[in-house]
Order: C-alpha cells, then structure tokens, then sequence
C-alpha cells in the first residue's frame, strides 16, 4: 500500500512540474486557424503576389508570438522589499514588492497570482491582477496590515501568465517568490511595583505575623 502511495504521490508530482513549465492555446488560436485557412484558399484561387504576402504573413503570426511570449521568462523579475519578516500580533506590518520588465518589449497582457493577506488578517489568499507593464518599466504592490493571529504568513508571486500581442499563446512561468512573515505574541509590560515579590528580599526569612503557614 505504502509503495502504491509513493508511486501515485511521485505522478502527481511530475504532472505538476510539467504544468508548470507548461504552454497553452487560448480560443484565438482558431479564430487564427479559421483566418490560415481563408487565406489559404483565397490564395490557391487568385495565385496573386499579394495574396501569398498576405498567406505568408499569416503563417508567420504564431512563430512570432510564441518566441515573443517566451522571452518574458527572462525578463520580467520580482523583488521583495519588505525591511523586515519578523512582527507582533496586532501590530501594524508593512509589506512590499516589485515586479520589474527588463526587456525592451512591452508585454499588455499579464496575469500575475500573488499572495496577499485577507481583509480580516486571518490568513493569505491567492489573487489574480491583470497588468501591463511598457518597456523598462516596473509595477509595485505594497499595503499595510495587523495580524490579529499567531504564525507564518507567505506574501508574494507564487507565478504569472504572459499574453502575446494577438493573444494566441499562454506561457506560464512559476515564480514563487514569498516573504515569510513571523507573527509573534505581544510583548507584556510589567510596571516597576510587580516587577519584585517576596523571593527577591535580601533576607533569608521574611516573617509574615498574620500567616496561619508558618513556612510561608
């Protein structure tokens, strides 16, 4: 039974490394096959220049999109810049992070999952933001929040999608850049009056007259 459970734990983990790196047409890829093909007539019947300009230009479209969208693994990055992972309950944490495009190619169309806390500070969630970063240009996400609970926190980019132009290809790239948040208990203050008892006398013996335990 234990073997048959490690085998099954081991394809599941492949098939989710696999996903990861994994490449997906959207439903404009056959708007983009219906057009191929229009165009592939229209040029079989006229057998004009123009219209194999046309055929060719076409055909060239998904190569073109897929290289573009496969060069934005190596360009975009994401940076922590939280100044600190460790805080009290309740008390007032900072966090903040920048996702940067280091390419010359804008890149309109990206689906970034980030980790970000919940409105009651219970725990982190998933969320999707759609953005579009210019050349050379960065997108920065930061907030405020108190942790009315013990523990450990994840903030981050767990991955993104990027789009190309037409909208053809989905290429995902994991990310899994976090900053662990270390929510300890508050600090207890005690004033100087409680801060001595009995015990830190420097007598030996402290009598108490009015005590029924004598060893007291």
């Amino acid at each position: 039974m234990s073997d048959k459970k490690n085998k099954k734990a081991k394809t599941t983990e492949n098939v989710h490394d696999k996903d990861r790196f994994s490449i997906s047409l959207t439903h404009r890829f056959w708007i983009w096959a219906a057009v191929w093909i229009g165009c592939l007539i229209f040029t079989q019947a006229l057998r004009a220049p123009a219209s194999s300009i046309l055929f060719g230009f076409v055909s060239a479209i998904p190569w073109a999109s897929l290289v573009y969208a496969l060069i934005a693994k190596a360009s975009l990055k994401i940076y922590m810049l939280s100044s600190t992972t460790v805080t009290e309950k309740n008390k007032p944490f900072n966090y903040e992070f920048r996702l940067i495009n280091e390419a010359i190619l804008p890149y309109p169309f990206i689906d970034a999952y980030i980790k970000l806390p919940r409105r009651s500070s219970v725990r982190t969630t998933e969320r999707c933001v759609r953005i579009g970063m210019p050349p050379m240009s960065n997108y920065t996400v930061k907030g405020t929040v108190q942790f009315r609970f013990r523990g450990t926190y994840e903030i981050g980019v767990t991955s993104y999608y990027v789009y190309d132009f037409f909208r053809i290809f989905r290429v995902r790239s994991p990310i899994n850049t976090f900053t662990t948040v270390y929510v300890l208990p508050r600090k207890l203050t005690l004033d100087a009056g409680d801060a001595f008892s009995v015990s830190d006398s420097a007598q030996r013996t402290v009598k108490a007259p009015y005590a029924f335990d004598k060893l007291e």
